[in-house]
């Protein structure tokens, strides 16, 4: 799995799941380009802070990202232990707002990837 001369959109970037991704795109070959809401982007291509919940936030970081992108991998997400109105805007509009606004500068072939955790099956624990 190589990733050389791939630039890889990952959200989510700056802690678990994200963080990993982001690290292993990296160590293998990919430039990457990190979104979050926390956090600098050390050791990374890119990194654009951005609020999920604001439509004007990631309007604003992803202006400027041109591509070619190869890659989108949408990792961010909050728990289900959160108010419903807040879980609604970080892991489905937010994040639908980053792949609509990503998509046209994707290359041809490029592929997009939504990342899930287990923790959302007990959301009514």
């Amino acid at each position: 799995m190589n990733f050389e001369n791939k630039t890889i959109v990952v959200s989510g970037a700056n802690s678990g799941i994200g963080a990993a991704t982001a690290r292993l795109l990296t160590e293998r070959g990919a430039k990457v380009i990190g979104l979050d809401r926390n956090g600098d982007g050390a050791g990374l291509h890119g990194f654009r802070t951005l609020d999920l919940t604001d439509p004007a936030s990631i309007n604003a970081a992803l202006a400027d990202l041109d591509g070619p992108l190869h890659g989108l991998a949408n990792v961010a997400g909050v728990p289900g232990s959160l108010d419903g109105e807040t879980i609604m805007r970080v892991n489905v509009l937010g994040l639908r707002q980053v792949t609509e606004t990503l998509l046209p500068r994707m290359e041809p072939g490029g592929a997009i990837v939504q990342f899930a955790s287990d923790a959302g099956s007990g959301w009514r624990k």
